[in-house]
């Protein structure tokens, strides 16, 4: 059945790589590489990080310009290509036919700024298992009454309910995995904060980062990333990013 189930894939897969162009095909993998390994979507991918966002700019070059910012803007300003977004595009191209029963993307302008917006990375099974441990909260904040039909206006997408969620810091800390201790240590804004991991090179297949987040004392939650981080490095050796995650998309 497993190797039925490969060779009905491979055949998938070679006709969505034919369908696209080779600039496309290259396009949506550099989106996938930084995707997967900057931004740490290859835990919701593989590991038990519900869901994982990108902030893609949309505006054009011109837009982007830094002459008109303060001093103090630019210091806190987070740069971001404008190759993003092109890249993006070809991705929802070459993945189109695919038929996800365990994921989600969806895209989310982003309030009061529409020249960018956020592309959100949903593991239904994980978001999931969120909504029901933690629904009391969920329930205080958007007044809707049970998991399922929260998980539905998700991936609608209700972009009211994406903003209300992730304009809260505990929830959006929840849905992101970086576990309830180091959430709460991140609230009470701590000056002297401490973070899963520093890392300053550019991400790839074999060298990339745990999700970043301030943790505690008691942060039990960047032990089990690294664990993850392991056996996700062993899926993608010596293999094409689109096709690994392609792969797993479609199971």
């Amino acid at each position: 059945m497993k190797k039925a189930w490969y060779s009905k894939f491979v055949f998938l897969l070679y006709i969505f790589l034919h369908s696209c162009s080779t600039t496309e095909t290259a396009k949506a993998e550099e989106f996938l590489e930084g995707f997967l390994f900057q931004e740490s979507g290859c835990y919701t991918l593989f590991g038990d990080k519900p869901i994982t966002s990108m902030l893609i700019f949309r505006g054009k070059m011109e837009d982007s310009s830094l002459e008109d910012l303060s001093s103090e803007a630019l210091k806190t300003l987070a740069f971001v290509d404008y190759k993003t977004a092109e890249n993006f595009e070809a991705w929802k191209k070459v993945s189109k036919k695919l038929h996800m029963h365990n994921f989600f993307f969806v895209d989310i302008p982003l309030q009061n700024d529409p020249t960018c917006s956020s592309v959100y990375f949903v593991n239904i099974e994980e978001t999931k298992k969120v909504f029901e441990e933690y629904f009391d909260l969920f329930h205080a904040k958007l007044k809707i009454s049970n998991w399922e039909i929260l998980l539905h206006e998700l991936k609608k997408p209700n972009e009211n309910l994406w903003n209300v969620l992730f304009s809260d810091h505990y929830l959006a800390g929840l849905l992101y995995g970086f576990g309830q201790e180091n959430i709460e240590t991140f609230c009470r804004k701590d000056k002297n904060r401490i973070f899963s991991e520093s890392f300053e090179d550019v991400a790839s297949k074999r060298n990339f980062p745990i999700p970043i987040y301030a943790i505690s004392k008691k942060d039990k939650t960047s032990s089990k990333y690294r664990e993850q981080r392991e056996k996700i490095k062993k899926k993608y050796k010596s293999k094409r990013i689109l096709e690994v995650t392609l792969q797993t998309l479609e199971k």
